[in-house]
């Protein structure tokens, strides 16, 4: 880390992965992953619009930067419970950036440098076809933690919603998403939108000044 080298600022790869997104006009489309070694693996079976964080965790910077190439980022993260909560925190990123993300779950044990070793790069590329849109992938990662039928159940997973949706400044996919969880949850969209106006409007108060 220095004055020339910031590590919320790389990502690895980036100058060929950029090179291989698509033209404009196409839906250009960058993934991301958690390693070097599943950058390279990925890039030497032609899934050469790849990159990797330098051992940090997603930034906006990181976004900002992957918007001036891409339309999508595609998440690849390994298939475990750390890679899970990784996926989550970079997605509100990605969502305050107004940047269009999917998310790639991998099965159970496998980061993407394993994933082609054991299974080929065919599974890798089926996988990619069906990854998840940020919402689906959330929601079924919130319908594992909690149980939507239990009042407290429900209240914790509208919370965690509702504050991604805090994020989302894109009024279209935010109106999408409130009906999409209405329904879901079976719940009143007027609800919904009631408490993600009363985070919206929450004031942000400062830390108190340390008394000497």
């Amino acid at each position: 880390e220095s004055a020339v080298f910031r590590k919320r600022k790389e990502l690895y790869n980036l100058h060929l992965a950029k090179l291989a997104v698509g033209m404009p006009g196409d839906i250009r489309r960058i993934l991301i992953t958690e390693g070097y070694l599943d950058v390279v693996r990925l890039y030497a079976n032609d899934f050469k619009n790849v990159v990797a964080t330098l051992g940090t965790s997603l930034t906006n910077e990181h976004v900002r930067i992957l918007k001036r190439y891409a339309d999508e980022a595609l998440v690849v993260f390994d298939g475990d419970k750390a890679g899970e909560a990784a996926s989550l925190r970079g997605l509100d990123i990605f969502l305050e950036e107004s940047m269009s993300v999917k998310v790639l779950s991998l099965p159970k044990g496998f980061d993407p440098d394993s994933l082609i070793q054991s299974k080929g790069r065919e599974t890798m590329a089926q996988l990619i076809e069906q990854s998840q849109d940020v919402f689906d992938f959330k929601l079924e990662v919130m319908l594992k933690r909690y149980n939507r039928s239990d009042s407290l159940g429900l209240l914790k997973i509208t919370g965690e919603f509702l504050e991604t949706f805090s994020k989302i400044k894109n009024p279209v996919l935010l109106d999408r998403y409130l009906k999409k969880l209405a329904a879901n949850l079976g719940v009143q969209e007027n609800s919904l939108r009631s408490e993600l106006q009363k985070i919206k409007t929450k004031p942000v108060y400062a830390a108190d000044p340390v008394r000497s």
